[in-house]
């Protein structure tokens, strides 16, 4: 209970002076938990000014107490006043939407006090309505896809989207985040506040990445209230690795050895080259050429395909063709519109 102002209006004080010789304004102050059911006990105004009051007229049944009505507020039908002075709610309150900008939820209600016909006074009255911990922090989204190329240094960040909690209360309102990962993951949480009292989240990469290793993560950034006990909501990221063209082709084996017959059709590969690039896409991506160390006169004899690394005899070879041929395929990957030479392989190809 909280004693107010002295009313010191000339006109007014002389008028009440011949009721009671001297009148205190008095505040009240209530508190309400939300969510209380309609028709919860708030207060007694009559026995809490009574406290306050000097006067014995205020003790006299004949007192009387009337909630002023202000529609433009919309109290009136927040709360209700008994002639005998008690203060019940009216309705369920929700302080999310009474207060939705406000740090603290108050509402103010003005009582006139009557003896009899007689009006005596009126007493402001404070109620807090207290919030509840009723709401979890939220993300706008569950679950957000993010991307880090292969070659992104350390420190390389970035930002999500921070939770929003819709408590009025301080403490219920109030967020902190922690990030649930692998212990082997390398990503840190960063979390910043803005001038706006909102937080500015990033996720950081503390060490390289090697795609090759592994190719995506899922991690998971935890929202915690400060309420008792505490409620959390929970994003999902999923982070994928982009590729870069970090690694060579690898042909499964490096020489092969194999033996043609002179009648062998044209149509039936004589060798499939196999070469393996663990980049992804266009990075892995192999095709197949015959080295400048392959002699042209040996070439022509042969096709190769260069998509699918088989290996053709093109034109016959003859009794006049050498009996060892040697050969150097080059498998090749494609990356800004030029051909890097990686690794060769060498056949000897006996008639």
């Amino acid at each position: 209970m909280e004693v107010g102002c002295v009313w010191n209006t000339y006109l007014l004080a002389n008028v009440l002076n011949l009721l009671l010789h001297s009148c205190v304004c008095v505040d009240l102050s209530y508190h309400v938990e939300e969510e209380s059911s309609p028709f919860t006990f708030v207060g007694d105004i009559a026995a809490d000014t009574q406290m306050e009051e000097t006067d014995s007229l205020v003790g006299n049944n004949f007192i009387t107490y009337n909630q002023i009505q202000r529609q433009r507020t919309g109290n009136s039908h927040l709360f209700n006043v008994t002639q005998d002075g008690k203060l019940y709610t009216a309705q369920t309150l929700d302080a999310e939407k009474l207060c939705t900008y406000e740090s603290e939820c108050v509402r103010y209600i003005k009582v006139a006090v009557h003896r009899r016909k007689t009006f005596l006074k009126i007493i402001k009255i404070k109620v807090i309505i207290e919030d509840i911990n009723d709401h979890s922090p939220e993300f706008p989204q569950t679950q957000l896809n993010i991307t880090y190329d292969e070659d992104d240094g350390e420190g390389a960040e970035r930002l999500i989207p921070d939770a929003f909690d819709r408590d009025v209360g301080m403490e219920n309102s109030e967020v902190t985040y922690k990030l649930k990962k692998q212990f082997s993951d390398p990503f840190i949480l960063s979390v910043r506040k803005t001038i706006t009292g909102r937080a500015k989240i990033g996720i950081i990469l503390g060490d390289k990445l090697d795609r090759e290793i592994q190719d995506s993560y899922n991690l998971e950034v935890i929202a915690n209230d400060g309420g008792q006990p505490s409620k959390e909501g929970i994003l999902h990221v999923h982070i994928k690795i982009i590729d870069v063209n970090d690694n060579s082709p690898v042909f499964s084996q490096h020489i092969y050895n194999i033996s043609i017959k002179n009648t062998h059709p044209n149509n039936n590969p004589i060798l499939t080259l196999s070469a393996k690039d663990p980049d992804s896409g266009n990075n892995g991506k192999v095709s197949y050429f015959f080295s400048p160390k392959t002699p042209e006169r040996i070439r022509r004899h042969f096709r190769l395909n260069q998509q699918t690394g088989e290996l053709f005899v093109e034109k016959p070879l003859t009794s006049q063709t050498k009996n060892i041929l040697k050969m150097y395929v080059e498998a090749k990957r494609w990356r800004e519109s030029f051909f890097k030479f990686l690794c060769h392989c060498t056949g000897e190809y006996s008639q």
